[in-house]
C-alpha cells in the first residue's frame, strides 16, 4: 500500500533532479522548488488525500506508488493505466480549466512545468491548493537481466527461482525556465 513517505519520496527526487544541485549542496537543505521555481513545502505534499493530476505521466507514477485511490482529477489523455479512466475527467492538461480542476476540492494539484500552464498555476495557489509542476516528459521501462538462483529445499533439493527485472528511467526537464 503507500505509504506516507513514499510520496513524498517521489517528488522530492523529481525536483532534486530537476534543480541540478550537488550532493553537498542537497546537504545544506537547501529549499525544494519545483520546476516553476515555487517553493515546495513537505508538509503539504507529504500524505495530500485528494489530488489532481494534469500530466499523464505523473498520473502513471501516482497510480505506480499506489495513490491511485487518491486521485480526484485527471486530463482526457490519461488513459493508463485503465483504472486511471475511472478518475473524473477536468479536461487539457495545457491551459487547463483552473474552474473545473477547484470543482474537484484538491489538495494538491500537479502539472506539467510550461509557460502554458503559468497562469494557471498561479490562479490554483491564490485559490489555496498546492501545486506542484514538474518538466517530467516520459517514463521508460526496459528489460534488464534476470535473478536466478536457487532455493534450498530439503534432502538437498532445490527450485530454480527466475524473476524478472526492470530498469526504470524517469526523463525530467533540463530544469531551465519556460
Amino acid at each position: 500500500m503507500f505509504s506516507r513517505g513514499s510520496f513524498l519520496v517521489l517528488l522530492t527526487a523529481a525536483v532534486a533532479a530537476t534543480t541540478a544541485c550537488d550532493r553537498r549542496e542537497a546537504r545544506r537543505a537547501a529549499p525544494l522548488v519545483d520546476d516553476f521555481g515555487a517553493p515546495v513545502h513537505a508538509g503539504s505534499v507529504q500524505s495530500p488525500s485528494r489530488i489532481v493530476s494534469l500530466n499523464p505521466t505523473t498520473t502513471e507514477i501516482l497510480f505506480a506508488l499506489g495513490a491511485g485511490a487518491r486521485l480526484v482529477g485527471r486530463t482526457h489523455w490519461d488513459v493508463w493505466p485503465d483504472s486511471a479512466r475511472l478518475v473524473p475527467d477536468v479536461g487539457d492538461g495545457l491551459r487547463p480549466n483552473v474552474e473545473a480542476v477547484l470543482a474537484r476540492h484538491p489538495q494538491l494539484v500537479v502539472l506539467y512545468a510550461s509557460a502554458d500552464n503559468r497562469s494557471a498555476a498561479r490562479r490554483l495557489r491564490s485559490a489555496g491548493v498546492d501545486v506542484l509542476a514538474l518538466k517530467v516528459d516520459r517514463i521508460e521501462i526496459d528489460a534488464a537481466p534476470m535473478f536466478k538462483r536457487f532455493h534450498a529445499r530439503a534432502k538437498g533439493r532445490g527450485n530454480r527461482i527466475v524473476k524478472r527485472n526492470s530498469h526504470i528511467t524517469i526523463l525530467v526537464g533540463d530544469g531551465r525556465q519556460d
